[in-house]
């Protein structure tokens, strides 16, 4: 990965997240969305525009057994998504498709209409 990255704690450190040092980064909006969902243990919840996977990988963090998807049109975010969840030892897919895709597109990367609980 060519990406200058920091590495950054969220959730008091418990969270760490490797990120583009210039550009869009993660912050307290991401972490404010995770903890404003009511997903419970069990739901399917997909993130769309996932970026480095902040939103997403925060709320597997906080609600256990969440099944998360990650998705992101930008590879080296992708890279950093996968990177980030294995750094965290989160469970997630990351799908790399971009949010204007097709609907047969996305019921081809595992995601068919009404196979998740929360976007």
């Amino acid at each position: 990965m060519n990406v200058d990255v920091t590495e950054d704690g969220f959730l008091g450190g418990r969270l760490r997240l490797r990120q583009p040092r210039k550009g869009h980064r993660a912050g307290h909006d991401a972490m404010l969305l995770a903890a404003a969902s009511d997903a419970r243990a069990g739901d399917g919840v997909v993130e769309l525009g996932a970026g480095v996977g902040a939103a997403g990988l925060a709320l597997a963090h906080r609600v256990p057994d969440v099944a998360v998807t990650l998705v992101e049109v930008d590879h080296s975010l992708v890279a950093l998504a996968r990177e980030n969840a294995r750094l965290n030892a989160i469970a997630c897919r990351v799908i790399a498709l971009d949010v204007g895709a097709t609907a047969a597109a996305f019921t081809a990367a595992g995601l068919a209409p009404d196979s998740t609980d929360r976007v």
